[in-house]
Order: structure tokens, then C-alpha cells, then sequence
């Protein structure tokens, strides 16, 4: 298994608690939308109906009522079901789950860049976040409102500034 496929797996079992889940009697923490029985479901603020236009994610993909979701570079892939998505962009798939949002995350400490699903070791001593704050290589984060904040193992932060922690439990 190639290290970037780990890194991912390994997020994937840290974060599986804070995706919702896509079967009934559970609500979900997160918004999102996931397919079931072929039909694709849309959850706002912990209620679920059927998905009947395109929905808008916060991490800039787009799902079509069909179940294709169009990532933000313009790659298509269609969800299946038992597969759902996040407001942030995390997808479970197969009892495990994977980023579809770009940004950084701590593992062993070590900082990886995680872009287009495929993760890699951060090199570079600090990168500038779009958000205008700066990732160091050890996981420090200079905030662009003057403050430091450490990412912690298993924490991923988005190029946009937000901290997704694994520790993010599903209501039931």
C-alpha cells in the first residue's frame, strides 16, 4: 500500500465518527447528502427528505439530484449507495471515509498536504493557507487573526481555515 494510501486510510478510520450516518433512525451532526436504495437524501440541521435539486457543498463541490458530484476542479464521480458527503467534504464509502476537501493534516506528527484525494508529506517549512494564515511543518497554525493554534494527530484544517477534528461524534 503506497504511504499516501495509508495516510489516507488512516484519516479515513479517524474521521468515520464525524460523518453522518446515512441510515434511518440516526441524525446526523453534519449536513450533507448520501444515497440509499438508489435515491439521493439531503440532511439540513439534522432532517432528511429526498434530494430533489442540485445541492451546493461547502468545500465548493457540487451534487447533482442524480448522485454525480462534480469536485471543484471540474472531475465527475457518482455516489453509490451507502455512500454520503459532508458540508466539508467527507465522504464515507465502504465503513470508511476520505477527504474530497483539500488542506493539511496531522498525522504522527507530520504535516501532510492532502490535494485531490491524494496525500503527501508537507516539505515546505510553512505554507500560506487561502484563508491567509500559515501552516507550519510542525503542525503550528498562525491564524490570520493573530493567533497560534496546534493541529493535533488526527486533526485536518482546510485550505480555508477550518478545523475538522476526529473526535467529532455521531448523534444518535
Amino acid at each position: 500500500m503506497k504511504l499516501s494510501s495509508k495516510i489516507l486510510s488512516g484519516f479515513a478510520l479517524m474521521s468515520a465518527a464525524m460523518c453522518f450516518a446515512g441510515t434511518a433512525g440516526q441524525a446526523a451532526m453534519y449536513d450533507g447528502v448520501f444515497m440509499r436504495n438508489s435515491q439521493m437524501y439531503e440532511v439540513r440541521d439534522g432532517q432528511t427528505k429526498p434530494m430533489l435539486d442540485d445541492v451546493k457543498l461547502g468545500n465548493g463541490a457540487e451534487v447533482l439530484a442524480s448522485g454525480v458530484v462534480i469536485l471543484r476542479n471540474g472531475n465527475r464521480f457518482t455516489l453509490h449507495d451507502g455512500e454520503s458527503i459532508t458540508e466539508g467534504g467527507i465522504m464515507t464509502r465502504d465503513g470508511g471515509a476520505e477527504s474530497i476537501t483539500d488542506g493539511y493534516m496531522m498525522k504522527d506528527g507530520q504535516v501532510y498536504v492532502i490535494r485531490d484525494g491524494h496525500s503527501f508529506p508537507m516539505n515546505a517549512e510553512s505554507r500560506n493557507m487561502k484563508d491567509g494564515s500559515v501552516i507550519m511543518r510542525d503542525g503550528r497554525v498562525e491564524t490570520n487573526y493573530g493567533t497560534t493554534m496546534q493541529l493535533k494527530d488526527g486533526e485536518m484544517i482546510t485550505r480555508d481555515g477550518q478545523v475538522i477534528s476526529p473526535s467529532a461524534q455521531v448523534s444518535q
